[in-house]
């Protein structure tokens, strides 16, 4: 494919990468109780580096090396936020070894991204709309909607009402509806980019958990969508270079750089909210950026860029692990983002969809006692349950040693240890490699199912 023009405008992509990568950093180190490898640390200082030299190649490579290193040993990792990184990440290898065959460059490398960068924002909007269509998030009384609307830092009036509620909840499907369909437009696309970053980012604002990461690397894909012509502009703006030229100097330097150790205490402190109203610094200047010079149809998808097969393929990749829980397969990091979904044990509150046709849900498992497992105290004592392959892996993990009473099916098993399941291991288990991707939330057997950052 021949590059139409430079990748301008991914200077700007490249930017809030390194701002995602900051933030992450934070989230693995600070708050989320994770391995903390060398990987990680150098995906925080490569996105420092790439925050203030967005041309940075070295700092490019590193950050998308160590994302990789740390989404591999890390996993499994419940969080939505680390699988859209994930495959985001993926898309980057394949364009990256893409470019060292064909001995392009960095801008060759950004433009051929794009287009599959693009692809699964959209279809994390879609997931984020069809996996909501149930009966627990259209129940103002356990809506995962309004937990989050609880915790926003807004009047509680505004929080006590039920109108707000209804609207709240309304609201979801309208908002994240219209911004996908106005980035699929090439005269509002630039509309949907500004609504998208807004949107996040007031969702960032919630303290109902830290948020800010997951936010941060959404808006990193919107700017995907903006016409690859916008840089130029922004050159020819007196008032962006005089912003350039101060950012630059020394005392743009200090005040940037205590800003981000501002984000730093907030989150050592344990504040999701002030660091979600803290990044509004980085992201309003962006949101200027947008109104000012977004304008303009951009294509996103060049045949030639369809042709060479690896975006197809990881598009329709993404789209079956979305689909995962309907088919029967895996729950967690299928982009149930927060939608009181429930698909387990031969029952289901979608509205579309009724219980998966056989497969890996059909079987949920109660927790009675357990030794040797820290994981099943947890379950017993939320009074949650596990499908059983959820409930194999964990004992074929915990290893010798370890013991559970438990019920499946109607039928209680007592003291059943780890040698008495072997057996079972070897005939249900994939691998431990296919079970880092390859793994369940939580059952809630509640009616109808409440939200919680776990299940």
């Amino acid at each position: 494919m021949n590059s139409p023009q430079k990748a301008d405008s991914h200077l700007i992509f490249l930017v809030c990468l390194g701002f995602f990568g900051f933030i992450h950093w934070l989230m693995y180190v600070f708050w989320w109780p994770m391995q903390v490898l060398l990987s990680t640390h150098l995906i925080g200082l490569a996105g420092v580096v790439l925050l203030f030299k967005p041309r940075s190649t070295v700092a490019l490579i590193t950050i998308v090396i160590a994302m990789a290193v740390d989404g591999w040993i890390q996993a499994p990792v419940y969080s939505n936020h680390t699988i859209l990184k994930n495959l985001m990440v993926l898309g980057m290898l394949v364009a990256g070894l893409e470019t060292l065959i064909r001995r392009r460059d960095v801008d060759w490398f950004l433009l051929r991204f794009a287009p599959y960068g693009a692809l699964i924002l959209i279809g994390m909007y879609f997931f984020g709309i069809f996996h909501k269509i149930n009966s627990g998030f259209l129940d103002s009384d356990v809506s995962c909607a309004i937990a989050l609307w609880q915790d926003m830092p807004i009047p509680q009036m505004m929080k006590a009402s039920p109108t707000w509620h209804v609207a709240g909840i309304v609201g979801t499907f309208v908002i994240e509806g219209l911004i996908a369909l106005s980035l699929l437009i090439p005269r509002t696309r630039h509309l949907g980019v500004f609504a998208g970053v807004g949107f996040h980012m007031l969702l960032a604002s919630s303290g109902y958990e830290f948020y800010a990461t997951f936010s941060i690397l959404t808006i990193t894909l919107h700017t995907l969508f903006l016409n690859p012509r916008l840089h130029g502009g922004l050159l020819r703006d007196d008032r962006f270079q005089r912003m350039l030229r101060w950012s630059r100097s020394t005392i743009g330097w200090v005040i940037v750089s205590a800003y981000l150790a501002l984000i730093a205490f907030a989150t050592i402190g344990q504040q999701p909210v002030h660091v979600g109203l803290l990044c509004w610094g980085f992201v309003l200047p962006l949101l200027w950026v947008i109104w000012t010079h977004g304008r303009g149809q951009s294509r996103l998808f060049d045949r030639a860029v369809l042709r060479s097969g690896w975006i197809p393929a990881l598009v329709i990749l993404f789209y079956l692990n979305g689909f995962s829980p309907y088919l029967g397969m895996k729950t967690a990091q299928s982009f149930n983002m927060f939608a009181n979904l429930r698909l387990e044990g031969e029952v289901s509150n979608h509205l579309i969809f009724s219980t998966p046709p056989g497969g890996y849900l059909d079987d949920v498992v109660a927790i009675d006692e357990s030794r040797g497992v820290g994981w099943f105290t947890y379950i017993q004592n939320e009074g949650l349950q596990l499908v059983y392959y959820d409930f194999l892996n964990h004992m074929e993990r915990a290893g010798p040693g370890s013991s559970v009473t438990y019920t499946l099916n109607g039928v209680r098993y007592e003291s059943r240890t780890y040698e008495d399941l072997i057996d079972e291991f070897d005939r249900v288990l994939h691998p431990r490699w296919v079970r880092k991707w390859f793994h369940f939330i939580p059952v809630d057997p509640s009616t109808p199912k409440p939200c919680a950052t776990d299940r």
